[in-house]
């Protein structure tokens, strides 16, 4: 009895993580279809309006590493329910806010929420889904900012005022972080694993550091951070300047650019959902990342060159499924590793996602950028090169699919 009500209410575990991480996306990407009037009525200019949008992954980059140390030591439920404080704060601020310090301050503490839930997606869906199901779960959790980006950007123009969609926002959030402290529990393996005595002493007498330090230790953390870092830099730069391309190069208007750019979102939503069944299929994760890391390379570099029609958007579809393919992977590898495990899940994620972070304030604009130049081939070459590069690191990983641990 108690397993089946468990195995029932896994689904709502997964679906207080995919809505804890939508509501911050959502509320980020209002800005979009927005920024006429936030330029016109704040007197912004434009590096203002994108640091604005940008302005919740700097709590995410202050916060994140030990965001997740602190959710190993006091737990997911209470750290994240802290952020959720945050993010309510933050949003209900930028109701009102006239002024561009004050608007980025709400912005920034809107990412509170996202910030520990992003570190603990790993340790929370391993523990009620199992491994052989976690890269399944975190495929249907990482659906969640594309459809948020959509939402926000497709029906934020459509309301009445900047005030009620962003009133709308701040009500969604607080709802969902009350939800989150009334439904959030433990699995019931954690339950049991924190019930004797010696479990409760020995996760006390560790301190902050303790949790840290076993993440910082570990040459495979680093690895798939670093993997991650590669796979975010390849993305970002594309999905950043393939309408400006279109435009610049092609010969595109702005909507036809923007029509040719979105079938990638697309893909990459359908990525999450179709790919982990082929990883659990396969059985074997590092040639399919390879694989993987080498198909989205090719055809980023050739699809913005497709001929117009029903070629090009296949294209640009099918570079955004592998874009997104290797993500629901990597971002559940911590919890996988021997060293790792459960306990320390939440430290490595906090760690991973701040070296992932890392690639849109750091590596595109000191490194893609300067080295391409105004050069398209460049711009473009730089970025597959991080994807290849992606797949070169993982084989330094180990094998973490079911079919190879079986034969070991």
């Amino acid at each position: 009895m108690e397993k089946n009500k468990s195995g029932n209410y896994k689904w709502v575990i997964l679906a207080l993580m995919w809505v804890g991480v939508f509501i911050g996306s959502y509320a980020q990407y209002q800005l979009s279809p927005l920024a006429g009037e936030l330029i016109g009525t704040m007197g912004l200019d434009n590096s203002q309006f994108a640091s604005l949008i940008g302005a919740p992954m700097w709590f995410a980059i202050f916060f994140g590493l030990f965001g997740g140390a602190l959710s190993d030591k006091f737990g997911v439920k209470k750290m994240v329910a802290f952020g959720f404080v945050f993010s309510v704060i933050g949003l209900f601020l930028r109701i009102n806010a006239a002024s561009y310090g004050m608007f980025f301050i709400a912005m920034v503490l809107s990412g509170g929420a996202a910030t520990f839930l992003t570190p603990n997606r790993s340790k929370v869906l391993q523990q009620w889904f199992g491994p052989e199901n976690l890269s399944v779960a975190m495929g249907i959790c990482l659906t969640t900012s594309g459809l948020a980006q959509t939402l926000a950007i497709g029906t934020t123009a459509m309301l009445p005022s900047m005030k009620v969609a962003f009133t709308i926002a701040f009500v969604a959030c607080l709802v969902i972080g009350i939800c989150w402290i009334l439904f959030m529990k433990d699995s019931p393996m954690q339950a049991d694993a924190g019930k004797t005595q010696e479990a409760k002493q020995a996760q006390n007498a560790e301190s902050l550091l303790d949790c840290l330090k076993v993440a910082l230790k570990s040459k495979n953390i680093w690895l798939t951070g670093m993997a991650l870092l590669c796979v975010m830099v390849f993305t970002s730069t594309f999905n950043t300047f393939l309408p400006k391309i279109l435009n610049e190069v092609r010969g595109f208007d702005s909507v036809k650019a923007g029509a040719y750019a979105t079938p990638i979102s697309m893909g990459s939503c359908i990525s999450g959902l179709i790919v982990p069944w082929i990883y659990k299929k396969v059985g074997k994760y590092k040639p399919c990342l390879l694989a993987f890391s080498i198909l989205g390379a090719a055809l980023a570099f050739i699809s913005w060159q497709a001929p117009e029609g029903i070629i090009m958007i296949v294209a640009t579809f099918m570079t955004g499924f592998f874009m997104g393919a290797s993500f629901p992977l990597l971002m559940s590898f911590p919890v996988l590793f021997k060293e790792i495990g459960p306990r320390y899940a939440a430290s490595a994620g906090g760690l991973v996602a701040t070296i992932q972070l890392l690639a849109s304030p750091l590596v595109i604009p000191y490194i893609v950028t300067p080295f391409a130049g105004t050069s398209v081939y460049k711009l473009l070459g730089a970025a597959c090169v991080f994807m290849l590069l992606m797949g070169v690191i993982v084989l330094f990983l180990p094998e973490l699919g079911m079919k190879a641990k079986k034969e070991q």
